[in-house]
């Protein structure tokens, strides 16, 4: 028997089949006739056999059980008696709960019509009189049809609840894949900010250092070292971020998360650009320092990249009353757009601001330039 066929087998239905396949074959054996006899325990084996299909095949588990009962009332009166008719109801249920709904309604349409002629075979039959019974045909006809009716109903509410099961699994499976792409969103953000940033600088100060001074030495040295922190820098915020992709990473492997502290710090990269506060800072969240880091970063990139040489950026972190504006202008030539390479420029940068339920504008100037405002909330504002 292959593996595969092992596995759709019901095993508990063999098992707890025996001792009733058991009793079956000594009722027949001392009720019926020898050759009545093993036509009603041949059709039991087979029923007991198809009776484990009933999860993995259920129509065809049902189709042979019903053809074997039918069997077992053609052979005898006395089939009722017969203990592997349970089969019956068994199957019934297992095709109603796990088949499709025309199956569940073709089975219980069998059923009736089961119980109809089981009952005219069991109140007709001479071999039943002849062992002194008395069966009243609409105690039978009720019985037989009590038990199809509630096999029936048990197997449509399992049904259902099987039905419920799997729509809970799929919400369940859809939550887990939007929170998959929320997360490789953000990790594609963050390595486009640290990429294109860190390259930015290192472009922008190999092309300033063509163009000094070769008689002074401390203007490539300077350079270098600008070039070497910013690559440092880079490859320490990398590892964090692929630490993410492995397993979340180990605290020790991460590189701490940029901060508001740090904007001074990364102002100073771009030679053209100064830095403003005003207002009095507030408590802020990691989540939120790191979104305005970022937006500042992504912004002074842009000015490298695309408003011309020489163009100045003024950086203005304003805290007003609940809410932290940052602006970052420059006077080129206002044609900053997202970088279409990447994808993931300003729309990312709005993708973060967004979610943190603040605002992100960006657009050229009329008086020329490019500006770039975003608006954050300093606290967790109600939805």
């Amino acid at each position: 028997m292959s593996l595969p066929l092992r596995r759709s087998l019901d095993h508990t239905a063999l098992l707890l089949g025996i001792p009733v396949l058991a009793l079956s074959v000594f009722v027949a054996a001392v009720s019926l006739p020898a050759s009545g006899a093993a036509v009603v325990c041949a059709a039991s084996v087979v029923a007991h056999l198809a009776l484990a299909l009933r999860l993995s095949r259920p129509r065809l588990s049902f189709a042979t059980v019903a053809a074997c009962i039918g069997v077992l009332a053609l052979t005898s009166g006395l089939f009722i008696v017969v203990p592997s008719v349970l089969t019956f109801p068994v199957a019934l249920y297992a095709v109603t709960a796990h088949g499709s709904r025309l199956d569940g309604m073709a089975a219980a349409g069998v059923g009736v019509l089961g119980a109809v002629f089981g009952t005219w075979r069991f109140v007709t039959d001479a071999s039943v009189r002849a062992e002194g019974l008395e069966p009243h045909a609409g105690f039978v006809l009720v019985t037989l049809l009590s038990v199809v009716a509630a096999t029936w109903a048990l197997g449509q509410r399992t049904r259902g609840d099987i039905a419920r099961a799997k729509a809970d699994e799929q919400r369940a499976t859809e939550r887990v894949s939007a929170a998959a792409r929320d997360e490789r969103t953000r990790i594609a953000i963050e390595m486009h900010d640290v990429v294109a940033h860190s390259l930015a600088v290192i472009v922008s100060q190999a092309r300033g250092a063509q163009y000094t001074d070769r008689s002074d030495w401390q203007v490539p040295i300077d350079t270098l070292s600008t070039i070497e922190r910013t690559g440092r820098e880079a490859l320490s915020e990398m590892r964090g971020i692929l630490g993410l992709l492995r397993d979340g990473g180990r605290d020790g492997d991460l590189a701490p998360v940029p901060a508001l502290g740090d904007l001074p710090e990364l102002v100073t990269r771009f030679p053209s650009a100064r830095l403003t506060v005003v207002g009095t800072p507030q408590p802020l969240s990691p989540a939120r320092e790191l979104a305005v880091y970022r937006a500042a970063q992504e912004s002074l990139t842009n000015v490298l990249k695309h408003s011309g040489h020489g163009a100045a950026a003024e950086v203005t972190l304003t805290w007003a009353p609940a809410r932290l504006v940052l602006e970052v202008t420059d006077d080129g030539d206002g044609v900053t757009t997202d970088d279409g390479a990447a994808g993931l420029g300003l729309s990312g940068m709005r993708y973060r601001v967004e979610a943190l339920g603040g605002t992100a504008v960006a657009g050229p100037k009329r008086a020329g330039g490019f500006a770039v405002t975003v608006s954050l909330p300093t606290e967790e504002e109600d939805r």
